[in-house]
């Protein structure tokens, strides 16, 4: 044979072996399609999700409007606590955090000793929770943030405390007919948030 004749027939080989190989893909294919697998299908129908909810109650009530303390005719020496029960009626974790706005009205002393403020500048405040969440605000120049109380209220839970006033011995006649109006804010935040 001539090297002429040798590449006809290697090159005949291999459109021989290509066609070979095109047949066998296409059947593949075609056989690919009339494989059968077992199969099963399930449906989960009806799922929800819901949001936790956070709700702050003070001596049992969401709405502490109708709370408000009123106190008369204090003198040097004076003091009281006022109880509170914090709690979280809600489902979800929260931070407790506390905040006083204060306002005064400097009175007319008899003898006429004016200090030219409201009592703020005289009473002492404290807060205290059961858990060891404690803390003294001065009111004269009371924080404008909130203060954290170190408590966090999981859903259902509840913790004890007070808040504390004193009108200490060493207060003058400066005192005599001044005013203080204390605001309380509370607030439960989602445990892990900032107010």
């Amino acid at each position: 044979m001539s090297d002429d004749d040798q590449r006809t027939f290697e090159l005949t080989r291999r459109r021989a072996l290509g066609g070979l190989l095109t047949l066998g893909a296409a059947g593949a294919a075609g056989g690919a399609g009339t494989m059968a697998y077992f199969s099963d299908t399930e449906t989960s129908t009806d799922n929800t999700v819901r949001a936790g909810t956070l709700d702050l109650t003070v001596n049992g009530a969401s709405d502490i409007g109708g709370a408000s303390l009123s106190v008369a005719d204090i003198a040097p020496g004076w003091s009281d606590s006022y109880g509170l029960e914090l709690g979280n009626d809600g489902t979800v974790s929260g931070d407790l955090y506390i905040q006083f706005g204060v306002s005064g009205s400097d009175g007319t002393a008899t003898n006429g000793d004016s200090d030219g403020s409201g009592l703020e500048d005289d009473l002492d405040l404290t807060w205290n929770l059961d858990s060891g969440g404690s803390g003294s605000v001065d009111l004269e120049n009371a924080p404008t943030s909130w203060l954290d109380t170190g408590q966090t209220l999981a859903g259902g839970d509840t913790v004890s405390g007070d808040i504390g006033l004193e009108l200490p011995t060493s207060v003058q006649n400066e005192a005599q007919g001044e005013s203080v109006t204390i605001d309380v804010y509370m607030q439960l935040v989602q445990d892990g948030g900032s107010p």
